[in-house]
């Protein structure tokens, strides 16, 4: 026979223990679950279950709610992927004439910026015996 445990019910040290918040509610939480990205930056976000069911990341017009708190500080209101980065992502310009803040220099969290370098130096290698048409 299988024993079921019993879930212990958290005391109000354990409560206190908890450093995050939701990023839509403020509500204080610690798991972070359902891979939510801050819209603007890319940064994974802590969201809470009765946001995650509320979906606002998926709602139009609600997008600005998931963002990270640097983010909300800073003011910062359009994506990185709406920047053109300039001086190798030092500064940062809006590709739209938009009046919504964006973030001065622009870090994508994640990588996979390198992408068309990589294809140049994998070009460079050494070609196919077969030639060109090879692929």
């Amino acid at each position: 026979k299988k024993k079921k445990k019993k879930k212990k019910k958290k005391t109000d040290e354990e409560e206190e223990e908890i450093l995050g918040n939701c990023c839509v509610c403020a509500q204080k939480w610690d798991r972070y679950i359902g891979k939510k990205k801050c819209y603007t930056c890319g940064v994974p976000v802590l969201m809470c279950d009765k946001c995650l069911t509320l979906k606002p990341d998926k709602t139009p017009g609600r997008e600005l709610e998931v963002r990270c708190t640097l983010c909300k500080e800073e003011g910062v209101e359009v994506p990185a992927a709406d920047l053109e980065l300039t001086a190798n992502g030092i500064g940062a310009v809006k590709k739209d004439s938009s009046k919504n803040a964006a973030a001065p220099s622009v870090l994508k969290w994640g990588g996979g910026q390198a992408k068309e370098k990589k294809e140049k130096r994998k070009m460079k290698r050494k070609m196919c015996k077969f030639g060109a048409e090879c692929t």
